[in-house]
């Protein structure tokens, strides 16, 4: 199983970029937002799922460690696939978290391809899950409160905080990471 790959990203689509890693080409179905970050050239880092099927194998990919455990539990929702799982999260880990949390599911059927029986399906499933998934992540409240108290949206903030890599420990270093991303979008 491909865990992670860091590599050269050497082609870029519409939903999917190619990392070569070791003079060999990956192809990696990315989220939207993620997608946006990868420049050509550039190094890239990614956290994989893999999924293999009869006829072929397929790595979805990630900016964090935390954006894949969500995938993960997306998938686990009976009747959400990978691809459907990669559209949601398109519309933005911390956006989405929230609207699970609220009961939103008209926001995660504005996803492409998901109906409202599939989101409904979704909150009714991940709810829970999403206040275990909050406890853990506790260390990104005080920089996610910290980028609020700044002026930035709640759920920008959310979602920013959710795109650190994990080696980044120290508080003061993951807020100057939050600002990064933030100054981006």
């Amino acid at each position: 199983m491909i865990s992670t790959l860091k590599g050269i990203v050497t082609h870029r689509s519409e939903d999917t970029a190619t990392i070569e890693v070791g003079g060999i080409g990956y192809e990696v179905s990315l989220p939207v937002p993620e997608l946006a970050k990868l420049k050509m050239g550039a190094l890239a880092h990614l956290y994989t799922h893999e999924v293999i099927r009869d006829d072929r194998r397929e790595l979805f990919g990630f900016g964090s460690r935390e954006e894949l455990e969500f995938f993960r539990k997306m998938i686990s929702v009976s009747g959400v696939g990978p691809r459907t799982a990669l559209h949601v999260l398109s519309l933005g880990i911390g956006k989405v978290r929230e609207a699970i949390g609220k009961g939103d599911a008209t926001f995660l059927s504005s996803a492409p391809g998901v109906g409202t029986k599939t989101a409904q399906k979704i909150v009714l499933e991940l709810k829970g899950v999403i206040a275990d998934i909050t406890k853990t992540t506790s260390k990104g409240d005080e920089i996610v409160d910290a980028l609020v108290g700044l002026g930035y949206g709640r759920a920008d903030a959310a979602d920013a905080v959710a795109q650190l890599p994990a080696e980044i420990i120290e508080p003061g270093e993951r807020l100057r990471a939050a600002l990064k991303i933030m100054g981006k979008r």
